[in-house]
């Protein structure tokens, strides 16, 4: 039990530098999925290609592959150096996006949903047109 209370000081900064790194990461997340989103519903193809190619590729990799990229490559090219912080908030940014990106495709405008409304019936069933 002492152990655990001399512990203690390091497992609570610990909780809070993850904490840190979670809120910042998921805020940072969401707009990058949403982005990604929209560019998936762009009538633009390339736009729509590079969404789709940066979704696969992240949800693709495992997610300590991505740290490992971002902290050891990104370091190694000496341009920038990131701190392990700073990589983890980039790296869970940027794997909560793909991940926000795919749940977030669907919503919003769509022209093929307003298309099956258009074909309903009173009934409430779909006419299927072929």
């Amino acid at each position: 039990m002492d152990i655990i209370v001399a512990a203690l000081p390091i497992l609570l900064k610990g909780l809070q530098v993850t904490l840190y790194i979670f809120v910042i990461a998921i805020i940072l997340g969401f707009l990058i999925g949403l982005l990604v989103a929209l560019l998936r519903l762009a009538p633009i193809k390339i736009l729509n290609w590079i969404a789709k190619v940066y979704v696969d590729a992240i949800r693709g990799t495992p997610f300590i592959v991505q740290l490992f990229f971002i902290y050891f490559g990104v370091n190694s090219l000496n341009l920038i150096s990131l701190d392990s912080t700073t990589a983890g908030i980039i790296t869970v940014a940027i794997n909560a996006g793909a991940y926000f990106a795919e749940n977030n495709k669907g919503r919003g405008y769509n022209p093929s949903i307003k298309d099956k409304r258009k074909r309903q019936d009173p009934s409430g069933s779909l006419e299927l047109k072929q």
